[in-house]
């Protein structure tokens, strides 16, 4: 009886403290990756994992957020359904995307012209959402889908990026926010989305 009796006063008290967004790791983890560059004086500036040098290719840049327009409730690359009940489905999240897109393809070694009109790359954001799902030990979801075109090139790149994963600035014993871990997981999901299409367009050639 007494043992129940703790059991339940554990249980109750992990309960309180998940009440008040915070995740606990049952044992000590790494701490979050966050990096000093920041998008919007906020968010942390994830950079690509890999160096690109596109040796001053000059491209405009046609971003739109398309996310009211699509609704979509579930996306290729996750079982999560898209709820957008976060601070990013508003303006914020297209400003974060756009922010992320211009900073990395400029360090990408790529020059932004708004009056080159021969090399378009027009880019739609599609999904925008995180999730945390589970109890005690919850696990975070970081996920966006957006679509690409350069000429005769389209492809859709999604990714739901969870705490723990290879690329993820949060380990899944890392005690932090749940605020925060959402945050950080889905600016690092818009990085490793964008990365996707920057591996590709390294490989790119016109038919």
């Amino acid at each position: 009886m007494k043992r129940i009796v703790l059991v339940f006063l554990f249980t109750f008290k992990i309960s309180s403290v998940f009440s008040q967004g915070i995740m606990i790791a049952l044992a000590s983890g790494s701490p979050a990756y966050i990096p000093e560059t920041k998008v919007l004086d906020k968010f942390p500036l994830y950079p690509t994992i890999k160096k690109y040098d596109f040796k001053g290719k000059s491209v405009k840049i046609e971003f739109k957020d398309v996310r009211d327009s699509l609704n979509l409730k579930k996306v290729d690359c996750s079982d999560v359904v898209i709820e957008n009940k976060t601070e990013f489905k508003s303006t914020l999240g297209s400003q974060i995307v756009n922010s992320y897109i211009d900073s990395l393809f400029v360090r990408s070694n790529l020059i932004l012209d708004e009056n080159n009109y021969s090399e378009i790359i027009s880019i739609r954001l599609h999904a925008l959402d995180t999730k945390l799902n589970g109890f005690l030990i919850s696990k975070v979801h970081g996920i966006c889908q957006m679509s690409f075109t350069l000429k005769n090139y389209t492809k859709t790149y999604c990714i739901d990026l969870q705490d723990g994963d290879a690329h993820a600035p949060v380990g899944r014993m890392t005690m932090i926010s749940k605020r925060r871990a959402k945050e950080l997981l889905i600016c690092s999901s818009i990085r490793e989305v964008i990365e996707l299409f920057l591996i590709d367009l390294e490989n790119y050639k016109e038919n």
